[in-house]
């Protein structure tokens, strides 16, 4: 398995998450909700109501193990991919 391209795919799993934090951290002006998490949102905090009674701080475990696991998954199945198509 080529593991510098599991590794980057990796790590561009994680900039994809991260960028889903980033993209929605001035939610105030919108929603009220920031999230974290591609392709299933596995942290979502904020509200656009009164803060004591719609502030809300969810992580969804459920969730970050699938994307955990599609992160594994599509990273090593790109390095087997690419190992492959050197070897040939």
């Amino acid at each position: 398995m080529s593991v510098l391209t599991c590794l980057a795919m990796l790590l561009l799993w994680v900039g994809l998450n991260a960028a889903t934090h980033l993209l929605t951290v001035r939610a105030p002006a919108v929603d009220g909700f920031h999230s974290i998490g591609l392709p299933f949102a596995f942290h979502r905090c904020g509200g656009d109501c009164h803060p004591a009674s719609c502030d809300t701080y969810a992580f969804h475990p459920v969730y970050f193990a699938i994307d955990l696991a599609l992160a594994i998954g599509i990273s090593m199945l790109a390095g087997a991919w690419v190992a492959r198509r050197r070897s040939t």
